[in-house]
């Protein structure tokens, strides 16, 4: 059974949250305080996190950052409970960790939806997906690792698989909706923005390697080898 930790002061929220993840099987607990709920980690490492970004009682970016960067939460997607007018908070957030967002917790279907999208296809895409190295890269999709000169590098599971779609047909470039369906699957609603905000944090964390992931104006992206 996966579990779930909803992190929101908003206790409405997190209830809602948490009774419509319980329905469909999961184990969802709720915390009103970040930094409380990391003190309580050994407890319950999750598969998931939904956090809220007006009400996690901190800075939501980095407080994202904070949670990707602790040991034990490499591999829990991290998801974002957002709204109307929150658009730069979400994509701050983006850039520091989070892997998605969900626009409230009315419709508790889609809510349940892509938290099982998200987990379905970080566990379906390191079965399917083999090794690669290039140059100085090696991506090892069964560890969900990524090491650039040997040096590990922490991507988010969007990142991971951005790169690795890209890495493993060189030189092909691909449109935004060909890299969110290969990260998400077809049909899954994404903007040209939350793409390009993807690439953005991809190619800081590769250093001067990220000169390989070339824009392709008016059509999208393609890894170059140097």
């Amino acid at each position: 059974m996966s579990k779930i930790v909803v992190i929101s002061k908003n206790q409405k929220k997190s209830e809602a949250a948490r009774v419509v993840l319980a329905e469909v099987g999961y184990e969802a607990t709720v915390a009103d305080s970040g930094k409380h709920w990391l003190n309580r980690l050994p407890e319950f490492p999750p598969e998931a996190i939904l956090l809220d970004v007006a009400g996690c009682g901190m800075v939501p970016d980095k407080f994202c950052r904070e949670l990707k960067d602790h040991s034990a939460l490499q591999q829990a997607a991290l998801l974002l409970l957002g709204g109307t007018g929150q658009e730069e908070a979400i994509a701050a957030c983006l850039m520091n960790g989070a892997d998605d967002y969900i626009n409230g917790v009315e419709d508790g279907e889609l809510l349940a939806a892509r938290v099982a999208r998200i987990i379905a296809k970080r566990q379906a895409g390191a079965q399917k997906q083999q090794r690669l190295n290039i140059q100085d890269l090696a991506i090892d999709p069964g560890k969900r690792e990524v090491l650039l000169k040997n040096k590990k590098l922490e991507l988010t599971f969007t990142e991971f698989q951005i790169l690795y779609s890209l890495v493993a047909k060189p030189g092909w470039v691909f449109t935004r909706e060909e890299i969110m369906n290969a990260v998400r699957g077809e049909n899954y609603p994404a903007t040209a923005r939350s793409i390009d905000v993807q690439i953005v944090g991809l190619r800081k964390k590769l250093g001067g390697m990220g000169r390989c992931i070339e824009t392709v104006r008016g059509v999208g992206y393609r890894f170059r080898a140097q």
